[in-house]
């Protein structure tokens, strides 16, 4: 994330942050590290459903669905191994998680 703010991308919805008394995004913070699991909880709802949408479109289209869905989920996954660490560390689902979450079904 701090690379991100030096770049002026921010990607935490400003009603969100508002919501959650988050006015500082180049540090930790107890509001912080409660936005991020609230985002992470509605993205992976959302990336869950990601599989019923593959089932419905099918083929092609519908794999490249179902690995997208599955590659948000593993780097959901990362972050929270990471315990939403994104100032000292990158995280990021290693290669063979990956891997193993494109060949899943």
């Amino acid at each position: 994330m701090p690379r991100d703010l030096e770049l002026g991308r921010v990607y935490l919805p400003l009603e969100d942050r508002r919501r959650f008394g988050v006015s500082v995004l180049d540090r930790p913070s107890a509001e912080l590290l409660e936005l991020l699991r609230y985002e992470a909880t509605r993205a992976r709802s959302l990336l869950v459903a990601g599989r019923v949408l593959q089932e419905r479109i099918g083929g092609r289209m519908g794999r490249a669905v179902g690995l997208f869905a599955r590659g948000g989920l593993a780097a959901l996954d990362a972050l929270e191994s990471a315990q939403w660490d994104v100032f000292t560390q990158r995280p990021r689902p290693s290669r063979t998680r990956l891997a193993l979450a494109a060949f899943a079904r």
